[in-house]
Parts: structure tokens; C-alpha cells; sequence
């Protein structure tokens, strides 16, 4: 088990790029036993910096932000942003489950998750949650991230989003709801998906930038427990990890909820930084 402490990125200085980068987040790598290459941080430069002249790091910032860059994986599960006071912690991951090539890699057997320490109750009234996929439909099952709250009513638990169900090709979302959800029938599982509930009757999903869903009775309410990823948490429940994924994640966010054209633009910035790295899909 590995425990990151997450502050926000409040520092800034010039980087190699000659442009602005939050440097809290290479201290933070270092200070957790991890290290990160100097292109690695130009690539994180430009994506921050690409967001901002988008208008949506102010948004992005207030929530966690997952890249999975760096040389190992103490690097790897260090967020780039996490709101004051959370704590990420991953549980059964070793360094052979990741690179910086790839990402990330779950294990639907051994139940490798990570505990992002941000509970939906952060943004009760509007979320963004994404989850970039690296595995294809027919390699790997499980929910990707969220979190269900079973000591609510039922159809008022449900707060996440899985970029894939392996057993029917569908891509699901929830906004609260059992009965709000975004079932959609995908071709693959590759590339961005994210879920954006702006309020209690606009919920949509986008894959690689272009909506695919939409749902007008998102409705419910949000989950008091934390977030997953690679599962979901059955929050109340003394083993709360529920269907862990066997995919491979290349990004993760939970923000504030945003625009539906913020929310291409972030997709575009995301694809941008997985070119950069490499491991676009």
C-alpha cells in the first residue's frame, strides 16, 4: 500500500519549455520516493498551460488529477492536483504494473485499486469524472472508477462512470442514479470517456471528444464515499472494493462538472498529452 498526501499546486516557475509549470508537483514525486524526467514535466507543462488558455484549469485544479507520468510508480500515482487535505492511496499495485509507456495497469483477480481520498460529496451538485483506456473491449472487464453509496435509497446510490462493461460492449455512466444512467453501445473501449453531470437533468458522456450519450433524469444524490479507480467503492461496506478493472489507464480526473464544449476541449488536451507520451489510442 502506498499513501501519497496531496496538496494544491500553488508554486509556480519557469520551466525548460520557457513557459509555467507547477513545480509543487516534481517536489511532490521526489518527496514520495519517485522521479520524473525533465520531458515528461515539458509534456505536464503543456498540458496545464494548454488548459489554461482553454479557461478550464480553473476548473480542472479543484478536483483530482490523475496523468500517471513518471519513472516509477511511487511517481505514477502521485496527482498532479488534489483538493486540500486528500489522501491517495493505492492498494496492490507493484512496479511492474507500470510504465510510463503504457500507464497504469489493474488486475481484476488481485484487486489492485486506488483510493483517490475525494468523495462525491465534494462537487454534490455537478461532477466530471474521466478515465482514459489503453485496453480494448475484449481483454478486460470491471467498472473503471466511482463509487456507490448502499447507505442511501435505493436508485439515489450510483456516482460512476465505467468506460467500459466488458460483457456487454457498453459504455455506462451515472449521476446519482440507477435509473439516470448512460448505457451505450461502444465499438471499443480505447480513448477518453467523460462523464459530465451538470445538474439534475443533464448528464453526458463523451469518448475521445464527441458526445455519445446523454441522459435528462441523472437525478439522486451523491455518494459520501471516495472515489475508485480501477473498481468502484461500496462505500459502507467493510471490503468496499466492487468488479475491479484489469484495463490499463493512461489519465484520471474528478472535477467540478463543466460545459459540454469545456469538456471537448479537456478531452483534447488529454489526447494531446497521450500523444506526447506515447501511448495514444
Amino acid at each position: 500500500m502506498i499513501s501519497i498526501g496531496s496538496m494544491p499546486l500553488v508554486r509556480l516557475q519557469g520551466s525548460p519549455a520557457k513557459t509555467l509549470f507547477y513545480n509543487d508537483f516534481e517536489e511532490r514525486i521526489v518527496a514520495n520516493g519517485g522521479t520524473i524526467s525533465n520531458s515528461s514535466l515539458v509534456i505536464i507543462d503543456s498540458f496545464v498551460n494548454g488548459c489554461k488558455a482553454d479557461g478550464t484549469w480553473d476548473i480542472i485544479s479543484q478536483g483530482i488529477v490523475m496523468p500517471f507520468v513518471g519513472n516509477n510508480l511511487a511517481a505514477a500515482v502521485t496527482p498532479l492536483c488534489a483538493p486540500y487535505g486528500a489522501i491517495v492511496t493505492s492498494y496492490g499495485f507493484v512496479n511492474g504494473d507500470y510504465s510510463e509507456a503504457a500507464g497504469l495497469t489493474g488486475n481484476p483477480i488481485l484487486a489492485k485499486y486506488i483510493d483517490t481520498g475525494v468523495a462525491a460529496t465534494k462537487f454534490p451538485g455537478n461532477f466530471s469524472q474521466g478515465f482514459y483506456s489503453r485496453s480494448e473491449s475484449s481483454a478486460v472487464g470491471g467498472k473503471d472508477c466511482g463509487a456507490i453509496d448502499n447507505t442511501l435509497p435505493p436508485g439515489q446510490s450510483r456516482i460512476y462512470m465505467s468506460a467500459l462493461d466488458i460483457f456487454n460492449g457498453r459504455a455506462l455512466a451515472y449521476g446519482y442514479s440507477s435509473s439516470g444512467q448512460i448505457a451505450i453501445t461502444v465499438t471499443d473501449s480505447l480513448g477518453f470517456y467523460l462523464a459530465i453531470r451538470q445538474s439534475d437533468t443533464d448528464l453526458r458522456l463523451l469518448k475521445k471528444g464527441v458526445q455519445i450519450g446523454s441522459n435528462t433524469t441523472p437525478g439522486g444524490l451523491p455518494c459520501t464515499g471516495n472515489n475508485f479507480i480501477f473498481g468502484y467503492n461500496l462505500s459502507g461496506d467493510p471490503n468496499p472494493l466492487r468488479n475491479p478493472s484489469g484495463r490499463t489507464c493512461g489519465f484520471y480526473m474528478f472535477t467540478p462538472g463543466m460545459t459540454l464544449a469545456q469538456g471537448v476541449s479537456v478531452s483534447t488536451r488529454v489526447q494531446d498529452m497521450q500523444t506526447s507520451l506515447g501511448r495514444n489510442v
